[in-house]
């Protein structure tokens, strides 16, 4: 074809290869022998070997709830559910989940030798957790979400988990059976405080659903009940609407704003700092305890004393006099303590620093100040008043009745100088309603600090700014000014 002749390939006597009888036995009889050999050899590869060397079971472990850390002999293997190879003999396998009871069991593995490659030996386990309180459980999800409030709004290079949702997944059913269910309402006001972001408020929600359909699946019912309650919540707290406006993702957060049911509630709320500021304010006696000087001050039914300046380096030392363990030179055993930061009571070289005032100071330091200064009030300051007063840090009601009413002339610094620590854990929104008892057990992992300190420019700082700081930071930016007062003026 194609003009092409296909030519005949001949074959060369040089070129046949001739196999040779070794030992005499012949090349088929060998050759059969061989084939046979290396057939028998990838059977036992492929069905005995990995029976021999690799001998054990594969679990697949569910648990109730799910999400609980499996452990083998101690050691972390996975979440459930999960499956898992276990090793043959004996072995403690256990379930572990934050407010649950670890539930344990000791496993008989066996090993299947023949075919474990293709058909290894496959048992199903089955761990049911139960709590003494289902509630602690979900209250430690509610703590985990608030320290996540801290982390700021997700991006692509991190991902704020779900860990009040899942917490409330995981719970919920046990708390209500034990009757509860009026507890887990009141966590999520509590936990409503720190929904100060999209994704915080998607987990808020996801939670309120979970609570109202006991972490089962929802009916028509309960999501009918879960909306009616959100709703109630909303309609019931006035600072509601600039806590949408401000969790709320841009985009639905401008359509919010130009609602007439926005501009309606913005209009007619008043929050308690409106109130407290529109009472009238006195100033006082003046007192001296230790070092310091304090002044009167009278708002509505409440009196206490605040110091006049902030605390001085002089007054520190004296401190530090009678207790050397908050020393400067103690500050590597205090850092290992988590007491203070690595900043603790360094100055800042700028003309702008205010003179005479201890810089640095932690929260825990500040506290073990007030708690020595307690001790030096004199005795007729203790006389003749029904409750119990003592030296402590403000409130950040107590630091805003005095900041708000006065001005540095009365409280030197108290806007400019230092930013001065608050006794009050740290809440994105403070306004929000939620049960005493549910906001002392969510507390917060920060504190208020409030005041601005020197390098922040005036007309940045009001009585209203409010910052926040972990209580071990040290900082030439942080002081502190005690208050002479009851034991606790709750907020």
């Amino acid at each position: 074809m194609f003009g092409f002749i296909r030519k005949k390939t001949e074959i060369l006597p040089e070129d046949r290869v001739t196999l040779k009888p070794i030992f005499g036995i012949e090349p088929g009889k060998y050759l059969t022998v061989l084939y046979a050999l290396l057939i028998v050899g990838l059977l036992f590869f492929l069905l005995l070997y990995p029976g021999l060397t690799k001998r054990g079971s594969i679990y697949t472990i569910q648990t109730e709830p799910a999400g609980a850390a499996i452990r083998i002999d101690d050691v972390y293997q996975g979440t459930s559910p999960c499956t898992i190879f276990v090793p043959e003999g004996n072995h403690t396998i256990s379930a572990v989940l934050p407010g649950f009871t670890a539930e344990q069991k000791t496993l008989d593995v066996g090993n299947r030798i023949f075919g474990s490659l293709f058909f290894p030996k496959h048992k199903q386990l089955f761990l049911k957790l139960s709590s003494d309180d289902p509630l602690n459980a979900i209250l430690a999800g509610a703590q985990a979400y608030a320290a996540w409030t801290f982390a700021g709004e997700p991006s692509a290079t991190y991902q704020v988990p779900l860990v009040l949702s899942e917490a409330m997944y995981r719970g919920a059913f046990q708390a209500v059976q034990s009757g509860h269910g009026d507890e887990l309402l009141g966590i999520l006001s509590a936990s409503a405080r720190f929904a100060s972001t999209s994704v915080a408020l998607r987990d808020l929600s996801r939670a309120h659903f979970f609570a109202h359909t006991s972490g089962l699946a929802p009916s028509n019912v309960t999501t009918l009940s879960a909306l009616q309650d959100a709703l109630a919540y909303i309609n019931e707290n006035p600072a509601a609407p600039a806590w949408l406006l401000s969790a709320l993702p841009s985009t639905e957060s401008k359509a919010l704003a130009s609602t007439d049911w926005y501009k309606k509630h913005t209009l007619a709320s008043q929050t308690e700092w409106d109130s407290l500021k529109e009472k009238p304010a006195l100033l006082g006696t003046r007192i001296s305890i230790g070092p310091l000087q304090f002044r009167e001050i009278s708002i509505g039914d409440s009196t206490f004393y605040m110091a006049e300046q902030e605390v001085s380096q002089q007054a520190w030392d004296t401190f530090v006099a009678e207790h050397p363990e908050w020393a400067k030179e103690k500050k590597d055993a205090l850092i290992a303590q988590g007491l203070v930061g690595s900043e603790y009571l360094e100055s800042a070289d700028n003309n702008a620093f205010p003179a005479g005032v201890v810089p640095g100071v932690s929260y825990y330091a500040a506290k073990a100040f007030c708690a020595w200064l307690t001790t030096k009030v004199p005795q007729g300051l203790k006389t003749g008043r029904t409750t119990d007063y003592q030296v402590r840090l403000p409130t950040e009601l107590e630091w805003y009745s005095a900041a708000s009413h006065f001005n540095n002339r009365n409280f030197t610094n108290i806007i400019g100088g230092l930013w001065e620590w608050c006794d009050t854990p740290f809440v994105p929104f403070p306004e929000l309603k939620a049960p005493e008892n549910f906001r002392n057990l969510l507390s917060s992992p920060e504190f208020v600090v409030k005041g601005g300190s020197w390098a922040n420019k005036a007309q940045t700082i009001q009585a209203e700014t409010r910052a926040s700081l972990p209580p071990d930071s040290s900082s030439p930016f942080v002081g502190f000014r005690p208050v002479f007062a009851r034991e606790r003026f709750h907020e």
